[in-house]
């Protein structure tokens, strides 16, 4: 039996799995563009610095009890934390993260 044949027994459709997937990268070309569009404005670098800023973008995940132990739950906590930013700037274009992550060397 074939990959193919596999997929239709298993109720994947291939050429439903490319409509679907189409859909997805569809979706993600125009996320990227709503994004570079947002970081375009002074309003919006505002954002993103705010967010990488909290998000702990350039911090250390590390973190250290009170008796000098490795804190795992608080770890675990700011890399998550850090997560959402790493996310949201995979979606935008290297220039424009370059002038909001290292504001000297963008200009």
């Amino acid at each position: 039996m074939s990959l193919e044949d596999r997929k239709k027994h298993m109720g994947r459709d291939p050429e439903a799995e490319k409509i679907r997937q189409a859909k997805i990268e569809k979706g993600v070309s125009t996320f990227k563009a709503q994004v570079n569009g947002v970081l375009s404005t002074e309003a919006g670098k505002a954002v993103f610095m705010y967010l990488a800023d909290r998000c702990g973008f350039v911090k250390p995940t590390l973190a250290i009890d009170g008796n000098g132990n490795v804190a795992t739950d608080n770890m675990v906590f700011n890399e998550a934390r850090r997560e959402l930013y790493l996310e949201l700037r995979a979606f935008a274009s290297p220039e424009l993260l370059k002038k909001i992550e290292y504001p000297e060397e963008g200009k």
